[in-house]
């Protein structure tokens, strides 16, 4: 709502984590508006220790076949 009421043409859109949700940064790909926004998990996923962690879903083994991931103990 604020983009239709901003009395100039928006270029470029720079915001905080708070308004880095899909439907913004969808709406700004679909006016064709350039964004610097961050999306909400951003920072955590810049840690070391969410990058080693086992909740981390990128250190799971993904198997093509069977459409699985399965944790690093074993478990899928």
């Amino acid at each position: 709502p604020f983009l239709d009421s901003y009395p100039h043409e928006a270029k470029t859109i720079v915001a905080d984590a708070g308004y880095g949700s899909e439907e913004n940064l969808l709406t700004l790909d679909q006016e064709e508006i350039n964004h610097l926004i961050k999306y909400g998990r951003f920072d955590k996923e810049q840690k070391r220790t969410y990058r080693k962690s086992d909740k981390n879903l990128a250190n799971w083994h993904y198997n093509e076949k069977e459409d699985s991931y399965t944790h690093p103990e074993g478990w899928k």
